[in-house]
């Protein structure tokens, strides 16, 4: 098994079909569980009878069957950590304000395209929203904390660790491209690169998944705070308690991206962001064909920006079942 992942072009065309194959498992888990909730008598039923907090975590459980299909794909690969470094807390927090800027600028890119696009922005409209704004635990718990524990686990650990061996900036920037792909949106796409990017470095210099799954869940946290709010202050006359914490919660955003802007041009000026040589570094001039021109990542990316395109022309297509 370990001499067919010797070429690092079969390791990332494992990853793409993994990825793949991980897509269309939870698609197919979501077809099964979730078809039967069309039906809205019986989701008014089993709401009354169980609430809406078990409902909600059904709902994600294709999520959840998608990571363990892309566990079995890759659980035999090699793995490689690399050394642990001293990467201090305030590190941690200067890179947590940079992701913050970038991955809002990304997000607002997003909304505009989407807006433009023939779909009107509808392709936003997911689950992570419903569930935020239900005010329910599993509604912010979900987005909050188990969303973030999944995603930490197949696209940190699971892939970074396999990949990582041909250099740590190659497996960060794939990592972060299936990340933002496996969103399936254009926003929620650029929003999740940039993401993907900051904590695959915090990871690659901490060798900790725990300190990156904290990063993403006060990430996805303050957004899903921000969005149980808006509603809050809609109408003629909002509270005043609503108002003062959307006031607390604009002022923190906007001292985040300052300091993000601030501490990303301090870091590219002084170099501070570094990886080091791995034992099997790809030339760069061969990083490219090796890792992208191989036919599970050529797939990946053909049948993830198909989605993505599909949704945002508005494009309808009946499935035969």
């Amino acid at each position: 098994m370990l001499e067919y992942f010797v070429s690092p072009k079969k390791v990332f065309n494992r990853m793409g079909f993994a990825q793949i194959v991980m897509t269309l498992a939870s698609g197919v888990a979501g077809l099964v569980l979730l078809t039967p909730f069309r039906n809205q008598e019986l989701v008014k039923e089993l709401f009354l009878k169980y609430g809406a907090s078990p409902l909600f975590l059904l709902m994600y459980l294709p999520n959840v069957i998608g990571a363990v299909v892309f566990w079995l794909c890759v659980r035999n690969m090699p793995r490689w950590k690399g050394e642990e470094e001293h990467f201090g807390f305030w590190n941690i927090i200067q890179v947590f304000t940079m992701m913050y800027f970038v991955s809002l600028i990304l997000n607002t890119i997003g909304l505009e395209v989407s807006e433009a696009a023939p779909a009107g922005g509808s392709q936003q409209l997911n689950l992570i929203g419903d569930l935020v704004t239900s005010g329910t635990l599993a509604g912010l718990l979900i987005p909050t904390a188990i969303g973030p524990l999944i995603e930490e686990i197949v696209f940190r650990k699971l892939m970074i660790n396999r990949t990582r061996i041909f250099g740590e900036k190659t497996a960060i920037v794939f990592s972060a491209i299936c990340f933002g792909l496996f969103h399936g949106n254009l926003t929620q796409c650029l929003f999740a690169f940039s993401v993907g990017l900051f904590l695959g470095y915090v990871y690659c210099r901490t060798g900790k998944m725990w300190i990156t799954y904290i990063m993403h869940a006060l990430l996805n946290g303050l957004s899903s705070v921000i969005l149980l709010v808006l509603p809050l202050i809609q109408g003629d006359a909002p509270k005043d308690s609503a108002l003062i914490l959307l006031a607390g919660l604009a002022l923190l955003v906007a001292v985040l991206m300052i300091a993000g802007l601030i501490n990303l041009i301090r870091w590219i000026l002084k170099k501070r962001f570094f990886c080091p040589e791995t034992p099997r570094e790809i030339p760069s001039g061969s990083v490219f064909s090796t890792v992208y021109l191989n036919l599970g990542v050529i797939l990946l990316f053909v049948l993830s920006i198909g989605k993505i395109v599909i949704e945002l022309m508005d494009i309808k297509i009946k499935l035969p079942f």
